[in-house]
Formats: C-alpha cells, structure tokens, sequence
C-alpha cells in the first residue's frame, strides 16, 4: 500500500518542531518548539489552521501530550518545567505548573486522564515521576528512580495499571505496576542499546 503526504510541511517554525501529539478527536494536533512555543493546529482541512495562541514557556520544549478527553494539555520543558493548560474555551487557561529542576523529556496521560507520568534528568537525578492532575491543584504522588541515565520514553498501558519506561544508558524497559496503592517495579526487559521509544 502506497503511503502520500497530505500536503506541503506547515510546522513552519523559526526552530525546530521537537514533539507533537494527535488530540482523541484525531482533528488536532499539538506541536512544541525550539523557540519555546507550544501551538494547536486544526488538521481536519487541507490547509492546517493555527488555534489559539498559547503562552511561550520560555524554553524548548521537549514533550507534549493531550489528555484522553482532549480539555487539557501538558508540556515539558528544557528549563525543568512541566506546564498544563486548560483548552475547552476559546481560550487556553494555563495551570499550576510543576518545577522539576531539570529537563523534561517525555510525559504521558493515563488513560483515565487523572494522572500525568513524566520523566527526564528531575531534580539533579533521574527519575520517573507520577503527578495527580484531576484538578487545579496538581500534585506530585510518587517518585521512581535514581538511574543511570536520563529518561527517554515512557507509556501506559491501555487499562491504566501498568507503566513501562525506558531510560538511556540502563539499556532496558522497566515495567511498574500502578493500579495499587503501592507504586512497584514488575518487570525489567534488558536490552543490548539504548530503548528511545516504546508503546503498549
């Protein structure tokens, strides 16, 4: 089966385009940029539009994701930052952001949409890191590493109960269970390089 581009590249950035993401409805996308951007692009035409503007997070964005019901939106960033907007009115509302201390290179939404799994190089360590976004209040749950290099790529299973993350230099997968009260490494699949994507 032949594969064709839709249409000409419309990602026209000054910087570089480093992560998108489809919303649910498949009529969205989400983009972030070298120059610190984020921007929403209606893709249900043949000619891409630009939605509402959204505020420069100041720093290149590395990662970003939309929940499973598409109303919000979730960035990482270079400068340590992970930041949340509300996107069901004409205008995007940002969030409380959350402060790391250092890059944010991949993040996720649960299924359920009630929890945000990032990851990088946090706080002068690397870790993994699980936040409760179910309100305005974000809050930080639980915390998993301290390993050898900076997170790569994480993801959640289809049911919620499983994460699996993968993490430079490890050279491997690690498996967590975090359907429980208990958040707990279930499996670790070795590998001979470097895992930099991964998906359930």
């Amino acid at each position: 089966e032949k594969v064709e581009e839709l249409g000409p590249p419309f990602l026209s950035d000054k910087y570089a385009v480093t992560c998108v993401a489809f919303m649910p409805d498949n009529k969205t996308l989400v983009s972030g940029g070298g120059d610190g951007t984020v921007r929403v692009w209606d893709v249900s035409r043949a000619t891409p539009k630009e939605l509402s503007p959204f505020n420069e997070i100041a720093c290149y964005a590395m990662s970003v994701a939309f929940s499973p019901d598409g109303k919000t939106i979730a960035a990482g960033s270079l400068d340590g930052s992970v930041r949340l907007w509300n996107v069901t009115a004409d205008e995007p509302k940002e969030r409380p952001s959350i402060q790391t201390g250092s890059f944010v290179r991949a993040l996720m939404f649960s299924p359920d949409g009630k929890t945000l799994a990032y990851g990088g190089a946090l706080d002068g360590t690397t870790n993994v890191c699980l936040a409760d976004v179910s309100n305005e209040q974000t809050a930080v749950l639980v915390r998993i590493g301290h390993h050898s290099d900076h997170i790569l790529s994480l993801a959640f299973s289809s049911d919620g109960k499983s994460l699996a993350y993968s993490a430079g230099a490890d050279l491997g997968v690690r498996i967590l269970d975090v359907a429980g009260s208990e958040t707990k490494i279930r499996q670790v699949l070795k590998q001979s390089s470097v895992v930099s994507s991964l998906a359930f």
